[in-house]
């Protein structure tokens, strides 16, 4: 039977797996939908379309990407502590 501090270890890195995996997923969400304003703009180029590209790409985007860093950041730490 497993002791309770190999449990504990398990559990903790399933968790900071499952929170990269989760990020990882979003990350590619949020390119495919900078993909997808991007052609929306080349298809039409006026300076709205290339505003609200631009636009949500720096306030949805980018926000997601540093969620990703955070979570790299923690599966180093929780990699290093054992």
């Amino acid at each position: 039977m497993m002791d309770a501090d190999i449990l504990a270890a398990l559990v903790k890195y399933v968790k900071v797996g499952m929170i990269v995996i989760n990020t990882r997923i979003l990350a590619l969400i949020g390119l495919l939908l900078c993909a997808g304003a991007t052609a929306w703009t080349l298809a039409d180029p006026t300076w709205e379309r290339v505003a609200a590209s631009a636009l949500f790409a720096v306030l949805a985007y980018w926000p997601i990407i540093r969620l990703e860093k955070g979570a790299d950041h923690g599966r180093q730490v929780a990699t290093e502590t054992n």
